[in-house]
């Protein structure tokens, strides 16, 4: 599925999407699920980035969301879904930041871990 959004999604001024991510991580550090789960962010040669977020052990862990592309041109663009109890997304060089305010709006936004399935 491709779609040409215009605006990528904006985190809040007060906070960037890192520190954002970091609080949803720490959140749900419980002392076990940190050792078996996480989050991965790689590079990709394309150049790019690809993000892995696992969601086992969290309210998120029946979330299912089909996969979703916003190509805007060769170097902008990025490609996410959720499903296996992961949100996997990948992106371009300088896509990284809306990858992850995209799963922020994910856990923090329209997708409730009791309603999204």
């Amino acid at each position: 599925m491709s779609s040409n959004r215009e605006n990528p999604p904006e985190a809040p001024e007060s906070t960037s999407a890192l520190k954002q991510l970091q609080a949803w991580y720490v959140a749900n550090c419980n002392g076990e699920w940190e050792h078996s789960y996480g989050v991965k962010i790689s590079t990709l040669d394309n150049p790019g980035w690809h993000v892995e977020i696992e969601l086992a052990g969290t309210p998120w862990v029946h979330l299912s969301i089909p996969r979703r592309s916003v190509d805007r041109s060769d170097g902008d663009w990025i490609d996410f879904q959720v499903s296996n109890a992961r949100f996997v997304a990948y992106g371009g060089a300088s896509n990284l930041e809306e990858m992850l305010l995209e799963f922020l709006q994910l856990v923090h936004g329209e997708a409730s871990p009791r309603t999204t399935r």
